[in-house]
C-alpha cells in the first residue's frame, strides 16, 4: 500500500485552476471579463505555431493575455513539440519553479 502523495491534490486543483484561466483567456462566453480581475504577470504561456490539435493563440487571445501581463512564448513545433520547449527552457534555467 503506497503512503498518499500530501501534494498531490493541491498540483491537481492548481491544474484545474490554471486550466479554468486559459478558458477564460481564449473567450470562452464570460471570460475575459471575468479574466481582467486576474493577474497574470507571473505566467509564461506556450503555444505551437504549428499547432493542429488547438491552433495557434488568435489576435485577441494575445491581446488579452498580454494585457494581464502574462508572457507569451510561441514556438515553431506542433502541439506535442511545445513540452520540449518547456524542458529545454527549465533545463537552461530561463524557467524555474
Amino acid at each position: 500500500n503506497q503512503t498518499p502523495n500530501p501534494n498531490r491534490i493541491f498540483r491537481y486543483h492548481t491544474i484545474r485552476r490554471n486550466i479554468q484561466w486559459i478558458k477564460y483567456a481564449t473567450g470562452w462566453p464570460g471570460y475575459s471579463s471575468q479574466l481582467s480581475k486576474i493577474d497574470l504577470s507571473n505566467w509564461i504561456f506556450y503555444y505551437g505555431e504549428k499547432d493542429v490539435n488547438i491552433g495557434r493563440l488568435l489576435p485577441y487571445e494575445e491581446q488579452i493575455l498580454t494585457e494581464q501581463g502574462a508572457l507569451l512564448k510561441g514556438v515553431k513545433e506542433d502541439h506535442y513539440g511545445i513540452w520540449k520547449r518547456v524542458i529545454d527552457d527549465f533545463r537552461s534555467g530561463e524557467l524555474h519553479w
